[in-house]
């Protein structure tokens, strides 16, 4: 199945304006973000930030699924 790139009318498919649709993106960029820098750290050592990613891709998932 090809996967499309681009969508024109995505923002108007998810009924949301530009301004909010760029602070939800950014917002779980930077979710995204710390995700990586979590997993790196829980990487090198164990015992730090079992949890964290588990409990951000639940709350990425649910502010996604509004």
């Amino acid at each position: 199945m090809k996967r499309k790139i681009f969508n024109l009318n995505h923002l108007k498919e998810e009924n949301i304006t530009y301004p909010r649709h760029f602070l939800r993106s950014l917002n779980v960029a930077l979710m995204m973000f710390l995700g990586f820098l979590a997993g790196v750290a829980h990487a090198l050592l164990p015992f730090i930030f079992y949890d964290y990613n588990t409990k951000n891709i639940k709350k990425m998932f649910n502010k996604i699924r509004k």
